[in-house]
């Protein structure tokens, strides 16, 4: 596993020069791994990239930002391991970076961690010598800078690739191999570069010590030496030492070819993971029902790239191959590679298929960033479709809320007017509990007004008509006049016999004899009936 992991780190590595900032990406997962081991790993793989990569990781490491992820890795981790090789690593870099002023936040952060009490561990010169050589940057100018002659529609502009400086078709004319910028193939260069690079790759034969000294390429001491005077020619090998270090050259070269080959097997991987999140992002978005293209012919024209794609990989796996193999070849037999048209020819090919390598690469990166944004339009819907569902729940929980309102608003009115009406109907049958008593009242006022008259009718009726002249023996005994009431006339021989002296006979008078006065009707009590009615009615 940890071969695998540190394969899959010369992997991101190698993508430095054209993606620093993605190799740096995937580099800093692993500096905050738990396990210890793999931390040390990932800053190996740092400062490996840092030492090779040039000006461009350079950038990305020196800036202000990558030195504070380093502090605070320093000042979270645990291990003492890692936070040695990070203090060994910004110590470096520091140390070599001390020139420029571009990159003055490595220095700052060191002074500022040893003022925090960090301590380094001592520097090695050998660990700070990383510098790289990279092509520089071409130059902008409106003439020549040989012959200062002036850019226009006739006289066009040209760039030298060693230099970087613009130059006239005249002066630029030659072409040379730049080795130490990585230009193998011929490339366009002035005349000034084109003399500096051809005078440091030729190789001198045997010469004399006069035509040594009238160059001026070696010091006086060594040409008038005895040094110089002797055959500077290489002694002959025999032929079994010849085989030895032509099989030994071969070993060596199959142990670089293992380390070249990851590189393009890393396009094969790459390509199998994106057809893989090809797959997956069209099954979401068909899921998603989103346009997209008919599954059967997007399915089509992605197995016709991705099979392009592979007989491409083959093919350039096959030229590496034969030109690593005719490189290391010519190495172990002492052959020039400039003079072998074999080299020549399989450098052509593979730096014409460099350019195709790097269309597939920025072809399969574009496709990453399409589905990525797919995949992120999915989650975006998935949000705002979980976020619909609870504004939905929401809102059906605020209706449930407003009915449940309602429907106690209701009751309450309803119970109101309940209670009105049972006031109403009290109200109603006091009314007619009153109505009912007055009509009582009345009904006996009215009988007893009928029991007066009948009263007064029995009286009228029952009393007899006397004659004015016997009257005035009542009224002389102080009785009112007009009425028949008056002393019992009692003789001495009981009612109804005359009474001496009078010459008038007793005369039986109806109701003037003790026990016969008439029965006048009394108003009787209210009958059990009447009671009833009286109680049903309150």
């Amino acid at each position: 596993m940890r071969i695998q992991g540190f394969r899959r780190f010369k992997d991101m590595s190698f993508l430095c020069v054209l993606r620093p900032k993605y190799a740096l990406a995937a580099i800093k997962k692993k500096l905050y791994n738990a396990n210890p081991h793999i931390a040390v790993f990932g800053l190996q793989v740092l400062e490996s990239c840092v030492k090779n990569c040039g000006n461009l990781i350079h950038e990305e490491v020196g800036t202000k930002q990558y030195m504070e992820q380093l502090r605070d890795l320093v000042r979270t981790t645990n291990h003492d391991n890692v936070k040695n090789k990070v203090l060994e690593l910004i110590q470096a870099w520091a140390f070599a970076f001390r020139n420029s002023p571009k990159y003055r936040a490595v220095q700052d952060t060191v002074n500022i961690m040893k003022t925090e009490g960090f301590k380094f561990p001592a520097l090695k010169e050998s660990d700070a010598m990383f510098s790289a050589d990279t092509a520089p940057e071409w130059a902008d100018a409106d003439c020549c800078h040989r012959c200062r002659v002036a850019f226009g529609v006739v006289q066009r502009k040209h760039h030298c690739r060693a230099c970087g400086q613009v130059f006239c078709a005249q002066c630029s004319s030659k072409t040379s191999t730049v080795p130490k910028f990585g230009f193998e193939k011929e490339v366009r260069v002035c005349e000034a570069c084109y003399d500096s690079v051809n005078k440091s790759t030729t190789t001198p034969g045997p010469t004399t010590a006069a035509t040594l000294k009238g160059e001026g390429d070696l010091p006086p001491e060594y040409v008038s030496s005895s040094l110089a005077q002797q055959n500077q020619a290489p002694p002959r090998k025999t032929e079994e030492e010849l085989r030895e270090e032509e099989e030994f050259q071969l070993a060596l070269a199959l142990s670089q070819l293992q380390r070249v080959l990851p590189h393009i097997s890393w396009l094969v991987v790459f390509l199998q993971k994106k057809r893989t999140a090809t797959m997956m992002s069209s099954a979401a978005a068909s899921r998603a029902k989103q346009y997209s293209p008919p599954p059967h012919t997007q399915n089509q024209e992605n197995g016709e790239s991705d099979g392009e794609i592979e007989e491409f990989v083959a093919a350039l796996k096959g030229q590496v191959e034969i030109f690593v193999n005719r490189m290391k070849s010519n190495s172990s037999r002492g052959r020039c590679i400039a003079n072998d048209s074999s080299v020549q020819t399989l450098f052509m090919n593979i730096t014409a298929m460099h350019s195709r390598l790097l269309r597939y690469i920025q072809q399969q990166d574009d496709n990453r960033v399409y589905y990525e944004g797919l995949q992120d339009k999915l989650t975006q819907v998935k949000d705002a479709r979980a976020a619909l569902d609870a504004l939905r729940e929401e809102h059906r929980e605020k209706l449930r809320r407003q009915a449940e309102e309602a429907e106690r608003i209701r009751q309450m009115q309803m119970a109101h007017k309940l209670e009105i009406m049972r006031k109403k109907k009290q109200d109603y049958l006091q009314y007619q509990r009153q109505l009912a008593l007055q009509r009582i009242q009345e009904q006996e006022r009215e009988r007893q007004m009928r029991q007066e008259q009948q009263k007064q009718q029995y009286l009228m009726g029952t009393m007899p008509s006397y004659p004015m002249h016997y009257l005035p023996s009542v009224q002389q005994q102080g009785y009112p006049p007009g009425t028949v009431e008056g002393p019992p006339v009692h003789g001495q021989f009981g009612p109804g016999h005359m009474v001496p002296g009078n010459p008038y006979a007793a005369a039986n008078i109806p109701g003037t004899q003790m026990g016969a006065y008439p029965h006048y009707p009394v108003a009787a009590p209210p009958s059990s009936t009447m009671t009833t009615i009286l109680v049903s009615v309150v």
